[in-house]
């Protein structure tokens, strides 16, 4: 009966809404949650905290692919283009992001007099570092996304089990208004749990773009870089790709 109470004192004051939802003191409003949800709430609102702090930290770090600095990009480009190395290796490696970064080494690698092989290996090694350092914390986000739903539904089933037991010890005498209260309340934590899944496994996927397009124009700077050919505008493609330079360079990380 101790979550019926609870829950009796959260709609107090709120014409009949919960108290979390809307009131005046949102630290009374999360105590309100806690107490109703118990640990496995307590476990994702922790879940949500984490969350966030990846999401900040990952558009942190992926600023310069969010927001490319293309016109940046494309003078080193054009520097290099015109056969002016060393002008081009300064202007990539004064750019944030992957792609300047791998670049200026494809650049160096190229004009260093080093074997074929030892050069497709030097790029190959900096283009998969350069990947996972943009995929690192990703698995947070991933193992959020599929464990909070399962908290929440193994907070309702808790819930519910307990709700089950009240009936039992009140017999014959069930009040509606008791039984719909212990069932919101089982359910809450169900809500909570998709309410962090949610958010977390969107974010995943948006990186997950951003970095697959990150990815493809290192891929596209590189194979230019490598081949001769013209490297390409911020934003645009080449016909060249990496897979036609013998024993291909995996830049994407394969």
């Amino acid at each position: 009966m101790e979550n019926m109470e609870i829950l009796d004192d959260v709609l107090v004051d709120n014409g009949g809404e919960p108290g979390f939802f809307g009131a005046a003191d949102p630290m009374q409003s999360l105590r309100n949650l806690l107490d109703m949800g118990g640990p496995v709430v307590a476990i994702l609102l922790v879940f949500s905290v984490i969350t966030l702090a990846v999401i900040v930290l990952k558009i942190i770090q992926l600023r310069s692919a969010i927001m490319p600095p293309k016109q940046q990009l494309a003078k080193a480009n054009a520097a290099y283009a015109n056969g002016a190395v060393d002008k081009a290796i300064r202007l990539y490696r004064s750019l944030p992001g992957a792609v300047a970064y791998l670049s200026a080494i494809a650049v160096e690698s190229k004009y260093s007099n080093l074997e074929a092989g030892i050069v497709r290996e030097k790029i190959a090694v900096a283009a998969r570092g350069a990947i996972a350092s943009m995929r690192s914390h990703l698995r947070v986000l991933e193992v959020i996304s599929q464990v909070a739903p399962l908290l929440g539904l193994l907070g309702t089933i808790l819930g519910m089990i307990e709700v089950f037991k009240v009936l039992e010890g009140a017999g014959d005498v069930v009040s509606p208004s008791e039984l719909a209260g212990g069932i919101w309340v089982a359910l809450m934590t169900t809500a909570t749990g998709l309410g962090v899944a949610i958010p977390a496994a969107i974010a995943l996927q948006w990186f997950d773009g951003i970095i697959e397009n990150e990815a493809q124009t290192m891929e596209e700077n590189v194979a230019a870089i490598i081949l001769g050919h013209r490297l390409p505008e911020p934003g645009q493609t080449v016909t060249a790709n990496i897979s036609t330079f013998k024993d291909a360079i995996p830049v994407a990380g394969e």
